[in-house]
């Protein structure tokens, strides 16, 4: 996978779909950048990062699979970050998967996903998936909800490269494991549901309600 490193951008997800619109670059490569200056996140939300301290990046994909398995994408880039983020920790049970497209540690959040697919014919022509994951920040702002990063986590300052390294080969193994048996990966995400079975607050319509998350369907919606 092609490796386009960036000192700084708007946005990762905004800089692939410039380089895919170019047809210089084909995909599978990846967008890498020092300081994104507009990182988005779901919906309106926005992804705050600190220049130098976290890896910003989106991956680029074309996987030609039906438009309706769209959640497979999602669960590949859940399960490659559960995995990356895993080897480092001591205890690994603490990762999970928050619907839908959020890591958690314990109860705080260290990874936010943004996927944005190109369709043509019912199939998905390309996918651009970023990744914003936390790894050296330690502070926050204040209106940033529960953060959390693998320097708070392990209370040691990581090695970017390393880490970055380790996503880009969980990433290309599961892409393949995606293309030929998808269902392994959505099994896994489901395995690793945040408060899967257990009560929990969930912001549902714009307004807040107790649910009880039971599973995830093969569109990746909810089943309480």
């Amino acid at each position: 996978m092609n490796l386009i490193h960036v000192e700084s951008t708007d946005s990762t997800n905004l800089e692939a779909e410039r380089i895919l619109l170019s047809d210089k670059v084909t995909p599978p490569f990846v967008v890498l950048t020092d300081e994104q200056l507009k990182g988005r996140g779901q919906g309106s939300h926005k992804w705050l990062s600190d220049k130098g301290l976290n890896i910003t990046c989106s991956f680029v994909v074309s996987p030609l699979i039906n438009s309706v398995n769209q959640f497979h994408l999602t669960a590949l880039a859940s399960v490659s970050i559960l995995e990356t983020v895993s080897s480092f920790l001591p205890d690994s049970s603490t990762v999970k998967i928050k619907w839908i497209n959020d890591v958690y540690v314990g109860k705080n959040k260290i990874a936010g996903i943004l996927v944005s697919n190109k369709i043509l014919n019912d199939k998905i022509t390309s996918s651009i998936i970023g990744i914003g994951l936390n790894v050296n920040q330690t502070r926050f702002p204040e209106d940033v909800p529960n953060p959390t990063s693998l320097h708070l986590e392990t209370n040691q300052e990581m090695d970017l490269k390393s880490v970055f390294s380790t996503l880009c080969d969980r990433f290309e193994a599961n892409y393949a494991v995606m293309l030929t048996s998808p269902n392994k990966l959505a099994e896994e995400y489901r395995a690793n549901l945040f408060m899967l079975n257990q009560p929990y607050k969930y912001t549902i319509n714009g307004k807040e309600e107790i649910r009880t998350i039971r599973d995830v369907n093969d569109f990746g919606e909810m089943i309480w």
